[in-house]
């Protein structure tokens, strides 16, 4: 299974410039646009935890196939305002009343908090499971230490955007 966690990057910020009512609708246009993606990607939403939203794939490959749709939809809107951050990792999980939980799901929202706007991250466990073709739209990003783990993890950055509209994007964060 795959983890992806999608959050918000400047939400705060967000809110102080546009007031709570206008942000909470930019994001809730957001949700829906994500849930829309992640469904035909064949994932599931498993919760919504404020403005960050974690989800789960049987495959890495539609895992990362969302996230990069996700961010092109979103440097697409220009004006919205919403710029995200995304991380995934793979592995085993337990489930329990449908929501998965452990190891992964750790791992998962580590790696989400490593990414800035617009980034798409990925541990190396996902880029091993990753058909050549999306191995190709990466690159490796850095070995990164973890809380709670031994060894670091070695971090690959995909390049989600062939004309490199990702530091375009960034550019405006």
């Amino acid at each position: 299974m795959t983890i992806l966690f999608a959050d918000v990057a400047g939400s705060v910020d967000l809110y102080s410039r546009l007031g709570d009512i206008q942000a909470h609708q930019q994001i809730g246009k957001f949700q829906q646009l994500l849930f829309m993606i992640i469904e035909e990607n064949h994932g599931r939403v498993i919760k919504v935890i404020g403005d960050e939203v974690m989800c789960a794939f049987d495959h890495a490959d539609a895992a990362f196939s969302a996230a990069c749709y996700i961010q092109e939809r979103l440097c697409h809107q220009q004006g919205h305002g919403l710029h995200v951050r995304i991380g995934f990792h793979s592995g085993m999980t337990s489930e329990h009343d449908n929501q998965p939980f452990g190891d992964t799901v750790n791992v998962a929202a580590r790696v989400v908090a490593i990414a800035k706007a617009g980034q798409i991250m990925l541990t190396d466990h996902s880029w091993q499971h990753l058909s050549p073709d999306n191995r190709q739209n990466t690159s490796v990003f850095d070995k990164v230490s973890m809380k709670g783990k031994s060894e670091p993890y070695t971090i690959h950055q995909a390049t989600w955007d062939q004309n490199d509209r990702t530091v375009f994007c960034l550019l405006y964060t």
